[in-house]
């Protein structure tokens, strides 16, 4: 604050960087936690009287604090680095500044390899649908909802996608997340655990053939036979 005070003195413009998160800044998955001497975040009073506050940290490009009379800006990352990002426009910040402090903010747009895309649905959707002819060359996080995973799902969508990053699974009307076994691993038979392992996985029970080869296995290791 003593620099502030200084330059206010002088009468000369200040500009100041700061690798921080201001308070009412709009995160995103990609940023780290970051703390300056145990503080999460600080507010944007900090830096009142300041001509221009150049921002880090941040990935989405923003302006921040437009109400406490401080020209503040996230520039942002010139890359995403996650699909939270997701339809952000990136680019980088182009300052003006007269010598009475006044600046001029001009946005130029960041280039980009391609765009990120989120599609959903079944996998046999995905490899047909018409619609999805416009996103085939972006950047892809494909979200399966089969009720039962597919057979070589990734290798799959990126025979159409090829520029796929990741692959999830959200089978329509199942929260993996609430199946909890009844006791522990080590307590059950193993062919319990595999069979809720499926489960676990699809979201629906193993089927008949299925526990017959998980119970030829377990019997086989038990004997050990090499599977």
């Amino acid at each position: 604050m003593s620099i502030i005070s200084s330059a206010h003195s002088f009468e000369m413009p200040m500009i100041v960087l700061s690798h921080s998160f201001i308070s009412g800044g709009i995160t995103s998955d990609s940023e780290r936690d970051v703390q300056v001497g145990g503080i999460p975040h600080a507010p944007i009073s900090l830096f009142a009287g300041v001509s221009y506050l150049a921002l880090g940290h941040l990935h989405r490009p923003q302006q921040i604090g437009a109400s406490s009379g401080v020209l503040a800006r996230y520039a942002g990352s010139p890359l995403a680095y996650s699909f939270s990002e997701e339809g952000q426009e990136k680019s980088v910040v182009l300052i003006d500044v007269a010598s009475n402090g006044d600046c001029a903010v001009d946005l130029l747009q960041a280039p980009s390899p391609r765009p990120l895309t989120t599609i959903r649905g079944e996998l046999a959707s995905l490899l047909s649908e018409p619609r999805y002819q416009d996103v085939q060359e972006h950047w892809i996080r494909a979200v399966l909802t089969d009720s039962r995973r597919p057979e070589s799902p990734m290798e799959r969508i990126r025979q159409r996608f090829p520029h796929t990053l990741q692959l999830e699974f959200a089978p329509e009307g199942v929260n993996p997340g609430e199946l909890q076994p009844a006791m522990s691993a080590a307590q059950q038979d193993p062919s319990l655990v595999v069979a809720q392992f499926i489960e676990y996985v699809t979201g629906t029970d193993a089927t008949e053939h299925e526990m017959a080869l998980i119970h030829e296995a377990v019997v086989r290791v038990r004997m050990g036979m090499v599977v």
